[in-house]
């Protein structure tokens, strides 16, 4: 036991933080706490810009690939997930002659270093598609998808009050676009 009053101890060395080092770790804290806010503020900033496209939609529209076109049903349903980072976006089409559903999922985010929103797709059972999305002006929003062989789609979506106007385009690797389906949907 006599060694163990041999052990030196830090009383008096480090009884209480000097009032300048509280003060300092506070600030830090305090910038830290700003900063983290001010990051997350940015991307939920960029992302209410896109609160036009939350909601119900339905709506009737046509869809063409090729020399004999469809009229089709569509309906929408885009809302917020993960606290308002993502927009997440499922859609469904119906052919009228052939009665085939398409179901689509898009979750939509924005990339603050990158400052741009990203796009993930998926059609029905197709592999994820990924892309950039662009906010034309404060009620449209567009996004283009890039397949392994050049082939392009590129997906519009203007609101004016309760009313979406739809396009869809292709393109192939020479980049001319073709508009194959389009429609109106309400809310």
């Amino acid at each position: 036991m006599a060694f163990l009053s041999r052990i030196p101890t830090l009383k008096g060395i480090v009884d209480k933080p000097k009032p300048t080092h509280m003060r300092i770790i506070t600030l830090l804290l305090l910038l830290l706490s700003i900063f983290s806010q001010a990051i997350a503020q940015n991307d939920t900033t960029a992302m209410k810009k896109l609160e036009f496209l939350t909601g119900d939609w339905k709506g009737t529209g046509w869809y063409k690939m090729q020399e004999s076109g469809d009229s089709l049903t569509f309906s929408q349903k885009g809302e917020w997930i993960n606290s308002g980072k993502v927009l997440h976006v499922s859609a469904s089409f119906q052919l009228y002659a052939s009665g085939d559903l398409t179901e689509t999922v898009v979750d939509v985010t924005y990339d603050e270093k990158q400052k741009k929103y990203l796009v993930t797709a998926q059609a029905g059972t197709q592999e994820k598609s990924n892309g950039e999305g662009l906010l034309v002006d404060d009620h449209t929003f567009q996004y283009t998808l890039t397949f392994g062989t050049g082939w392009k789609m590129r997906y519009s979506f203007s609101v004016t009050g309760s009313q979406q106007i739809v396009r869809g385009e292709s393109s192939n690797a020479n980049d001319s676009w073709m508009q194959i389906f389009g429609g109106t949907i309400n809310k």
